[in-house]
């Protein structure tokens, strides 16, 4: 899945810590330059920090952060490790560190540390979501759910949170749910046109072909180049037994370069119409 969950903004996490004005002045000119854009400069900041007072936390997590959004995630971990050794209560380090380890696909350390966040902070957000992409990618659709419905307990207005638990539905075959999620996917972006599509197809599944064609309407209205809602119009069309209307869709997404238009005119109609380039 897609990085959804991850603050990109830099923002200050932590008391400042230091007792040493030399590597406190360090560490305020790397989140100057952090802030500007200049993250080599930002790195010499937090090394020099680092050099004059080996326990400030914030320079190590700062400087793992300039590494993972250049990433370069393995010197994030160490990095992120050391603000760890010095301060292991705040979630964030534990949160970050183990977004460096998704990237690497270490999945079972990124597990780790997004548990402990969670523990930490019950309410963050961005460590369910990424802790829940992975239950995704490992299939354990139940714990994927699990973390998305907690996304969504905490903030019933991310898109993202609705689209990925709908697919996890689907996964699981259950199309009435999924439906649930995409309807309040529409209501919160009404502009959402792959949302009314695959409520159409769930519709579709469940042989409920009226309502599929009016999502799958909706999907052409909104992006009527797009090939996706002829081609479920067009099979809704073959349910019903309309064959002028089926025919007019299927060739259309053939026109728009959809293969399974022109397959499907041929098993059903035995109409030979080429895809166009």
């Amino acid at each position: 899945m897609k990085n959804k969950y991850l603050i990109i903004a830099l923002f200050p996490l932590f008391m400042i810590s230091c007792n040493h004005n030399g590597a406190q002045n360090y560490l305020n000119k790397g989140t100057i330059y952090q802030n500007s854009g200049q993250l080599e400069l930002a790195l010499k900041m937090y090394s020099k920090a680092i050099e004059i007072n080996k326990n400030i936390v914030e320079a190590y997590f700062y400087r793992g952060y300039i590494y993972q959004t250049q990433n370069n995630f393995n010197l994030a971990i160490i990095n992120y490790t050391d603000a760890i050794k010095i301060d292991s209560m705040y979630p964030e380090i534990f949160r970050f560190r183990g977004y460096s380890y998704k990237k690497l696909f270490k999945y079972d350390l990124a597990i780790q540390d997004f548990n402990t966040a969670i523990r930490i902070n019950p309410k963050s957000k961005d460590a369910y979501g990424h802790r829940g992409d992975i239950y995704f990618l490992r299939k354990k659709f139940d714990l994927a759910i699990r973390d998305y419905s907690s996304i969504i307990y905490l903030d019933s207005t991310l898109v993202d949170a609705f689209r990925v638990r709908a697919e996890s539905y689907l996964n699981q075959n259950k199309l009435e749910l999924a439906i649930k999620d995409y309807t309040r996917i529409i209501k919160l972006s009404p502009e959402d046109y792959t949302s009314y599509n695959n409520r159409g197809w769930c519709f579709f599944n469940l042989n409920k072909y009226d309502l599929a064609i009016s999502d799958f309407n909706k999907t052409i209205e909104m992006k009527p180049n797009d090939l996706e809602g002829y081609f479920g119009r067009g099979n809704c069309y073959i349910k019903k037994g309309n064959k002028k209307l089926a025919i007019i869709d299927l060739k259309k997404d053939a026109d728009l370069g959809g293969k399974n238009g022109s397959e499907y005119l041929k098993k059903h109609y035995n109409i030979v119409y080429p895809v166009s380039r």
